[in-house]
């Protein structure tokens, strides 16, 4: 057998095993973050619906704050 291509072979077989070594599944990768990712984007949502729920809160607020001056307004006779 040729020198060269023996010398080729094992050194892919090397390499080969080297990186069947250091490989980690697939799977094992998305079973590890898939609980992180699943809370980041709980996070978000409810980072999003606190956000929503504030501005809303805040629209009533103003809209009660405008209805209250509007009687009262009213009531001295200015309207």
């Amino acid at each position: 057998m040729d020198p060269f291509f023996l010398c080729i072979l094992l050194t892919i077989r090397l390499n080969i095993i080297t990186m069947e070594k250091k490989q980690t599944p697939k799977t094992d990768d998305t079973e590890v973050l898939s609980p992180v990712v699943e809370e980041k984007k709980a996070d978000k949502k409810a980072a999003k619906a606190a956000a929503e729920a504030a501005v809303k809160k805040a629209e009533e607020k103003a809209a009660k704050d405008a209805e209250a001056e509007r009687i009262r307004l009213r009531n001295l006779g200015y309207i």
